[in-house]
C-alpha cells in the first residue's frame, strides 16, 4: 500500500489555509521552491507544508497542525541559520519572514520588533532615531 499521508497532508492544509491571515505553501505551488530555500545552499530539505505566518494567531495555527499531523517543525526568521534549522525536511516551517513590524520608541530608547525584521533592516531603522543595537551572530 502506498504511502498516501502526503496527499493527505496536503489536502488538510488547503483547508487549513482558509483560517490563515497568510499563507500556506505546498510542494507544487509556484512560490515554493524559493519558499524552501534557506541562506545556506547547501541545506536542501523539501518541508511537507510551509506556513507563511502573518500574525501570532497565525503561529498558534500552524503549531496546532504541526501537532495534530505529526510533523517535525522547524521556524524561520530570516532563513540565515548556517546550519539549516529554518527548515524541516519533510516536517512543516513556520517562516516568520513577513512579520516586519517595528515600532521605536526614542524617548526611552527601545524598539519593539516582529521576528522577520532582519539585522540589516533595524539598523537601518534605529540609526534614523540616533539609536544603535548591537548585532552579532
Amino acid at each position: 500500500m502506498p504511502n498516501d499521508r502526503p496527499i493527505r497532508i496536503a489536502q488538510a492544509a488547503k483547508k487549513f489555509a482558509a483560517s490563515l491571515k497568510g499563507r500556506v505553501i505546498l510542494p507544487g505551488d509556484a512560490l515554493y521552491s524559493q519558499a524552501r530555500r534557506v541562506w545556506n545552499h547547501a541545506v536542501n530539505a523539501y518541508p511537507e507544508v510551509i506556513v507563511r505566518c502573518a500574525n501570532v494567531d497565525d503561529i498558534v495555527r500552524a503549531i496546532d497542525f504541526a501537532h495534530r499531523y505529526d510533523l517535525d517543525t522547524a521556524v524561520r526568521s530570516g532563513g540565515h541559520s548556517f546550519a539549516g534549522y529554518g527548515v524541516s525536511d519533510g516536517g512543516l516551517v513556520i517562516d516568520l519572514s513577513t512579520m516586519k513590524r517595528v515600532e521605536i520608541d526614542p524617548r526611552h530608547f527601545n524598539a519593539s520588533i516582529e521576528p522577520g525584521v532582519l539585522a540589516g533592516e533595524l539598523d537601518c531603522l534605529t540609526q534614523a532615531f540616533e539609536m544603535a543595537v548591537p548585532l552579532g551572530s
